[in-house]
């Protein structure tokens, strides 16, 4: 509910400050008053664009600033979503600087006008005369429809939906990937069978590079085992040998002192390693064989290996082995691409099923609503002096569902005794359009929890007891929401639990518009003269009074 509106320095308002009642609101004056440039103001909150051209005064910044009660609209989460502070009375606040930059905030703290934008347009809903815009929507009275009813199959349906266009997603990209594979099908596969026709084993390399190395040195470490096998064993003075004398010479003495016996050990264990030398010396001059053919084998397998390294710019064998388990990795998993594509194809199938059964159920709602809701429509349109108008909803199914299900729903109207059923687009006048904007929405207010509504001359083209009627269905609204209307026609304007002029005011260096709240004898006398003029008859006062009175 907009609480109070602040307007400073935009077009011709100097200042005004507007406290709205929770009912309906009237907000009458002449012909240029200034009427227009009041919702203009309305429109910054809002999240309209604007520049330096609206300021009256080219050195200040205009200030808008709107109070709403929001404590009804359970929009807590849609703040905390935004990290702005929550607050039951939130101030939205636009600020236009001279040079055109635009400010806006929201409890002080500063939005983008997206942001603005998505707050306001579930606080307040404005409905201009030529601007039915919202009847034209493709999904309107599909999601009016299901609000009213409170279709119980929809989540049920949105759910079904989600994993459906997921499933589809899923498989498009498959599919785009399978074919962009396709292309480059023929490399993939030169690259592993080249990677595939050796052996690429970290560990094999690693056993390849110690045997290369004994291979290349073969004769040189049969040479060097030879003479170090010989100096052990085979000079004058056998080590061995001067080892088991040393051995008998401190035998008999070990006893005498730790230390002796310590060393007598030393040279026992000295012995023994020499003797465990002399045969590895052994075993390995057996075990290395000058074997050229298998030199050669390892050497064109290690430039095998580093030729791939190179091509491929690795540094690692393991990053070679990397890569041809991702080849082969995309190799397999496209060798059941048709398979794949079928499965996907199948699970798609599966959800369409369950969204055709779910969406026959919303649709058979929404055409038995339908025909309640056009009857609805068509007994207000009487009221407002359309006694022949009819409404009616033309189902049609979609090839494909929607978010919303399956179908495609035209709104039709017939405004006159005898015409057709047509759209919107071919039928019907602004005046025409504005009553039925007003029908729709008053049995809508009965439904469900409205933000405040604006209208802006709506009641264009009507008089006599048709305006009558529109004011009691103003007033009927506002019983449960809050209603703001701007209006030329007396019966209307009598309709309302708070009235405010707007007026203009000539000064001696430019005219500014101002707007005040009137009180009920005030309210009478600005009704009065819109029954009969500037200086109303003492008739047209006691007309105004009996309007006020209904």
């Amino acid at each position: 509910m907009l609480q109070e509106i602040y307007i400073r320095n935009y077009a011709i308002i100097e200042k005004a400050q507007i406290q709205f009642d929770p009912h309906l609101n009237v907000i009458i004056g002449e012909t240029g008053a200034g009427k227009s440039i009041l919702m203009g103001a309305v429109s910054l909150v809002l999240g309209n664009r604007a520049d330096s051209q609206v300021l009256m005064d080219k050195e200040e910044k205009c200030i808008v600033e709107a109070h709403f009660q929001v404590k009804d609209y359970q929009l807590q989460h849609f703040f905390e979503e935004q990290d702005l502070d929550y607050s039951d009375i939130s101030i939205i606040r636009r600020e236009i600087n001279p040079k055109g930059k635009s400010r806006a905030f929201v409890n002080d703290i500063p939005v983008t006008l997206d942001v603005l934008k998505s707050l306001t347009s579930q606080l307040i809903d404005i409905h201009a005369q030529h601007e039915s815009s919202q009847l034209l929507e493709e999904d309107f009275f599909i999601r009016l429809i299901d609000k009213i009813v409170g279709n119980t199959f929809l989540p049920q349906y949105e759910a079904e939906y989600l994993k459906y266009i997921t499933a589809k997603k899923v498989l498009s990209n498959f599919q785009q990937e399978a074919i962009s594979f396709q292309k480059e099908y023929d490399f993939v596969k030169y690259q592993y069978d080249e990677l595939d026709q050796i052996l690429l084993s970290e560990e094999y390399w690693n056993e390849v590079e110690d045997e290369l190395k004994i291979l290349s040195n073969a004769e040189s470490i049969i040479r060097q085992l030879q003479l170090s096998n010989d100096l052990l064993s085979e000079n004058e003075i056998n080590i061995e040998d001067l080892l088991i004398e040393v051995q008998k010479q401190l035998s008999s003495i070990t006893h005498c002192n730790s230390l002796i016996e310590s060393a007598y050990n030393d040279v026992e264990e000295i012995f023994l390693k020499l003797r465990s030398i002399s045969r590895d010396f052994k075993q390995i001059q057996n075990s290395v064989s000058s074997d050229e053919n298998r030199l050669n084998e390892l050497l064109d397998y290690q430039s095998s290996v580093n030729r791939l390294m190179l091509k491929h710019h690795f540094k690692e064998v393991k990053d070679l082995i990397g890569l041809k388990n991702e080849l082969k990795s995309k190799l397999e998993k496209f060798s059941f691409s048709d398979e794949r594509i079928r499965e996907l194809q199948e699970e798609i199938d599966i959800y369409l099923e369950q969204l055709s059964k779910l969406g026959a159920q919303i649709t058979d709602i929404r055409k038995k609503q339908a025909i309640v809701f056009s009857a609805s429509v068509s007994d207000v349109l009487k009221d407002l002096g359309m006694p022949f108008a009819k409404v009616d909803f033309q189902f049609e199914q979609l090839e494909e569902p929607d978010k919303l299900g399956w179908d495609k729903l035209t709104f039709l109207f017939a405004p006159n005794k005898g015409s057709q059923f047509q759209t919107l687009y071919q039928v019907g006048s602004g005046g025409e359009k504005s009553r039925l904007m007003l029908a729709i929405k008053s049995l809508i207010a009965k439904e469900t929890s409205l933000p405040t509504m604006v209208f802006d001359e709506i009641d264009t083209g009507t008089s006599g007891e048709v305006a009558i009627k529109t004011g009691e269905l103003l007033k009927q609204i506002s019983q449960n929401h809050q209603v703001i209307t701007i209006t030329h026609l007396p019966q209307v304007a009598a309709a309302g639990k708070k009235h405010f002029l707007v007026y203009k005011e000539h000064l001696e260096d430019k005219s500014i518009t101002n707007i005040k709240s009137l009180d009920t004898d005030n309210a009478i006398l600005e009704i009065a003269k819109m029954l009969s003029g500037a200086v109303p008859t003492q008739a047209a006062i006691e007309n105004a009074k009996n309007l006020m009175r209904k």
